[in-house]
């Protein structure tokens, strides 16, 4: 029997040519039609490896129903829908290409500042109704702000380079600083996270999720914040308080923020965010055909190499 592997993403189909353009040689794939737990557990009973995309949980329950598996693949680098410990028990080895999404990402995120500060799409939409809108004086440079990064890995540290040439300030707090050589590298300068929120006009985050600090951005964090600032988050959704995200926009403690990931997804159409002014929302933008190309490539080159037993050329990936 040909050997499977099961994507739990449900491409479109175009990104699903490219999918199967991919697939390593005597290997078979299986894609999932939605995102759905309960087809992800029904489906993944006859494959032997799992390219796993952000939606569907990699848990107990999903590796007990794939008893066959051999190998998981994240499709991105997130892991907080994984559970290591039960990979771990169940002997089942993670591979995760690191960076392969940064740069892409990096780019969103300078776009999204750019266009919160000049109000583009608040723009585009007034014009679409009939509202000219040239006289209104609410738009902002970038130049001369104060840019905050909490966290400062792949992502972050492109960001900072991107924003080199516009003559900002920037700002940056992880838990374990940088040393003096890549501060002076990056030109950017350390900072407690407290200090960072009451320093910074935009405050942008770039940290992975964990339990410590899921909410981070709360009804604490933003009273920090300088009046007026603006906040962009390209990370994880569950960083932000999503209730006290809205009472900072919606007093003026915030000037507006763009949001590209999000507590629940696909956004629920009821979500309270539809309705912020000056809130600019978009769907995981970050991933782009080049870097869409990258983590197919790069996800189907691991299993192909493991399937071939070539273990050392993929070493360096393997997380668990």
């Amino acid at each position: 029997m040909v050997k499977s592997i099961f994507v739990t993403h449900p491409f479109k189909e175009k990104m699903f040519d490219i999918v199967r353009s991919h697939v390593p040689e005597g290997l078979s794939v299986v894609v999932a039609e939605t995102d759905a737990q309960e087809e992800c557990i029904e489906k993944i009973r006859d494959a032997d490896y799992l390219l796993a995309g952000h939606a569907v949980r990699v848990d107990a329950a999903l590796l007990d129903a794939g008893n066959k598996l051999k190998m998981v693949q994240r499709l991105g680098v997130g892991l907080d829908n994984v559970d290591r410990a039960a990979m771990i028990k169940r002997g089942i080895p993670l591979y995760v290409n690191r960076g392969v999404n940064s740069r892409s990402v990096a780019e969103l995120t300078l776009t999204l500042m750019l266009g919160l500060l000049r109000r583009l799409p608040m723009l585009d939409a007034g014009i679409r109704v009939f509202d000219w809108d040239r006289n209104e004086c609410s738009r902002h440079e970038i130049h001369g702000k104060t840019i905050g990064l909490i966290g400062f890995g792949s992502i972050g540290s492109l960001v900072s380079e991107m924003l080199r040439p516009f003559g900002v300030k920037i700002l940056y707090f992880k838990p374990n600083r940088l040393p003096e050589e890549d501060e002076a590298k990056y030109d950017v300068s350390y900072r407690r996270l407290d200090d960072l929120l009451g320093e910074s006009d935009i405050i942008s985050l770039h940290c992975m999720m964990n339990d410590e600090n899921r909410g981070m951005m709360n009804r604490e964090t933003f009273a920090k914040m300088r009046d007026g600032a603006w906040l962009i988050n390209t990370s994880r959704g569950a960083l932000i308080n999503d209730s006290d995200f809205a009472d900072a926009i919606l007093s003026g403690k915030l000037s507006g923020a763009a949001l590209d990931v999000f507590c629940v997804e696909p956004l629920p159409d009821d979500s309270l965010l539809r309705s912020l002014p000056n809130v600019i929302l978009t769907p995981h933008a970050g991933v782009t055909q080049e870097a869409f190309m990258r983590i197919i490539t790069e996800g189907m080159g691991n299993i192909g190499k493991f399937d071939r037993g070539e273990l050392e050329a993929i070493a360096e990936r393997r997380l668990v």
